[in-house]
């Protein structure tokens, strides 16, 4: 059958809202307020888009904020773009268009989008571009952040902390490297050029301990203290009474450790 699109007035009440649609994860009640003075004092600006199914219920596909500050100011019924006979992957990629065009995703709510339709429907890079009308690179980008970084990295970069341009070099290194090294991205102000330097630097340092040779010994020695530094920043005071040979069982042992060891062994140019 073919999709029939249609511009109509309806009740806002009849508008059903499903759970998961909506690729935004987060909106606070400022937001709703604001977009709630925006509508009312020049109207709504983008109509609302949805599906109507068999039966006539029709469900939201795009504007679920617009749609609540509506009900916030008791507006009875709302211009609303409806179509019908459409499938659920170009519900999907209409719900996420959507908001990509508004700019109201945070780069990790994008990534987390284009990864549901990937996994969903089994689509490669190529078909989510098209689909979207975006580039590859732009869509190989923003999976990078969903599906090759640490949780802790993602949510860095969500918050505003780290810039997602630093997603593919810091995707190099192993999850346990990865939120250490984007600390010290934030911590130093590096530049992009600057940063995928460093990384590249962290991923030339090899072995999995300390060496067994003298010099390096001695090198582990004169970070030392430098380390307990680091792990108090992380783990607060009380906890850097650490000596040598609890150096090496932390390398062997525990990840984040080590590469936070790595990282130290990258500042003073120490290649092992």
């Amino acid at each position: 059958m073919n999709i029939v699109k249609s511009h109509q007035i309806v009740a806002v009440r009849e508008i059903k809202i499903l759970a998961g649609r909506n690729p935004r994860q987060e909106c606070s009640g400022k937001h709703i307020m604001e977009l709630s003075d925006s509508i009312k004092a020049e109207g709504l600006r983008n109509p609302l888009i949805l599906q109507k199914k068999e039966d006539g219920a029709l469900y939201l596909i795009a504007g679920e904020n617009r749609l609540k500050a509506l009900r916030n100011l008791e507006i009875p019924t709302v211009h609303a773009i409806v179509y019908e006979n459409i499938s659920e992957e170009l519900v999907d990629v209409m719900a996420l268009g959507d908001n990509v065009q508004n700019a109201v995703l945070q780069p990790v709510e994008i990534a987390f989008a284009l990864k549901k339709l990937k996994d969903t429907y089994g689509w490669d890079q190529e078909e989510i571009a098209t689909r979207l009308g975006k580039e590859p690179r732009w869509v190989s980008h923003l999976l990078t952040i969903a599906e090759r970084l640490a949780p802790e990295v993602q949510q860095l970069i969500k918050s505003g902390e780290l810039k997602q341009t630093f997603a593919r070099a810091i995707s190099k290194l192993s999850i346990s490297q990865q939120y250490v090294a984007a600390q010290e991205i934030i911590r130093s102000k590096l530049k992009t050029d600057d940063a995928l330097e460093y990384v590249n630097r962290l991923l030339n340092v090899t072995g999995a301990g300390p060496s067994d040779s003298k010099k390096s010994v001695e090198n582990i020695k004169s970070l030392v203290s430098e380390l307990k530094a680091e792990m108090e920043n992380y783990y607060g005071s009380g906890q850097t009474d650490i000596s040598v040979d609890d150096l090496t069982w932390l390398a062997h042992n525990t990840l984040r450790i080590r590469a936070m060891i790595e990282h130290m062994f990258v500042k003073k140019g120490i290649r092992r």
